[in-house]
Formats: C-alpha cells, sequence, structure tokens
C-alpha cells in the first residue's frame, strides 16, 4: 500500500488515511477469524485490508473496495492450513493478491457470489471465513 501510495504520489495524510482504513479492515476481519494459525491468519487479514486500501487510494468506489476485499478472501481462503513451512510463501502471495485483488475489483472483476466463501456482502463474506476456520 505504501508503495502504491508513493508510485501515484498521494499526499501524506492521503496515506495515512489509506494505512488507517487498512488496519481497521484487517483488525476486523481478525475478529472474525481467531482461530487462524498466528501468520496465515496475518497475512490473509492484512492482504484485504491492504488491498482495500489500495482500492481507495486509486478513487475506487466502495463497490469496488468491498470487492477487492472479497478477490483476496476469495483468493487466499484456500491456502490457509498449520504447516509452518510454507508460511513464506503464503505471506508472498498474500502480498501480491492484495495488489491484484485491488486491480481485478477497479475493473469490475470479482470472484462470484455463493463461491467458497463469497457472500452477497462483504459482511457475509467474512462470517462464511470465520465459519470455515471455527469447523
Amino acid at each position: 500500500m505504501y508503495a502504491v501510495g508513493k508510485k501515484i504520489r498521494v499526499s501524506k495524510e492521503r496515506l495515512a488515511r489509506a494505512i488507517a482504513i487498512s488496519l481497521g479492515i484487517t483488525i476486523y476481519i481478525k475478529v472474525h477469524t481467531d482461530h487462524l494459525p498466528a501468520l496465515c491468519g496475518c497475512a490473509m487479514a492484512a492482504a484485504a485490508g491492504a488491498s482495500a486500501a489500495i482500492t481507495w487510494l486509486m478513487n475506487g468506489e466502495q463497490r469496488n473496495i468491498e470487492n477487492s476485499i472479497k478477490n483476496v478472501i476469495g483468493c487466499l481462503t484456500g491456502m490457509i492450513d498449520d504447516d509452518k513451512t510454507g508460511c513464506g510463501l503464503r505471506l508472498s502471495i498474500a502480498a501480491t493478491a492484495a495488489v491484484e485483488g485491488s486491480l481485478m475489483a477497479q475493473r469490475h472483476l470479482v470472484v462470484p457470489i455463493s463461491t467458497g466463501v463469497i457472500g452477497d456482502t462483504i459482511e457475509q463474506t467474512i462470517r462464511n471465513l470465520g465459519q470455515v476456520i471455527h469447523s
């Protein structure tokens, strides 16, 4: 998100707001996915938050922002497990998914509803993710 902000030359204030958006979304997702292994859970939640913030930085509309989160969650949900040997790879993939999820959402591309954990709303998608984690 920081790199995107620098690349498109946003003000420090706008970048600070993007960071706040990212952190807020990350915390919201973590509240619903508290049983995830720490590293995988943080990677997914942070990637979703970063994707939303990137979309906001690039003047995406609310629908685009929500869809960027859905894209990240749809992409990364299947990669969660307790195996620690692949954590570094999953972190790298999560960072890529944040940017790609944002770019896709801005082009009105989103993981279809009822595909895996994707729900009608972003709130339902996050609740669905939490249910998968808790099952």
